[in-house]
């Protein structure tokens, strides 16, 4: 049986078979259909510019040309692009946490954030009770002492070391006089030791 060669598929007699003039003639129609498009396509051949670049007339269609700057001409860029580009409605699905926000949906929401008001204070509404239940205490919820508010304390009046207790005139009372100066008054001038009982005196 016959072969063949690789390219172009020429038909190869064996040693032992009779030369056949068709399979000549097909043999050289092949090649010459070779040739034949071997020349069309030098006649096609590319042109350079000046710069040693094919020419943009003989460039495809399909093919994006850059301007002078090394960008793609706005007529170039298609229009899917430039529509997306100019989109501002989160085409990407960007979410709160990619960009360290937090989701509105968690405003006012449990376990989400607490709301301000126009003047960015906490809603009441949103304030747990036991805050604002103490914020209305007034029964000393925090067990403030005299001393820390620079007072006596009431414990200390009219006791030893503490502070004198004064009558609905606001005078001494007479049972937190030294004695010692009860009797100077007593013995010295009886009228000064009446009008301080009767809280003429101080």
């Amino acid at each position: 049986m016959a072969e063949y060669t690789q390219n172009y598929k020429l038909k190869k007699p064996l040693p032992n078979e009779f030369y056949d003039v068709a399979d000549q003639n097909g043999n050289m129609d092949k090649i010459d259909s070779a040739l034949k498009k071997h020349d069309d396509l030098l006649d096609k051949k590319v042109e350079l510019d000046e710069n040693g670049k094919i020419c943009k007339e003989q460039l495809p269609d399909n093919i994006l040309i850059t301007g002078e700057d090394g960008k793609l001409p706005d007529a170039q860029i298609p229009a899917s692009i430039t529509n997306h580009i100019a989109n501002k409605q989160n085409p990407h699905a960007v979410t709160a946490a990619q960009v360290g926000a937090i989701p509105t949906a968690q405003k006012g929401a449990a376990n989400g954030v607490a709301t301000l008001d126009a003047n960015r204070q906490l809603i009441s509404s949103q304030i747990p009770t036991n805050i604002t239940s103490h914020i209305a205490n007034r029964q000393n919820p925090h067990g403030v002492t005299a001393a820390q508010v620079g007072a006596i304390p009431t414990s200390q009046k009219g006791t030893s070391n503490g502070v004198a207790t004064l009558d609905g005139n606001g005078k001494l009372m007479e049972s937190q006089i030294p004695d010692s100066i009860l009797m100077a008054i007593r013995r010295n001038n009886a009228s000064t030791f009446q009008n301080l009982i009767t809280g003429r005196l101080f």
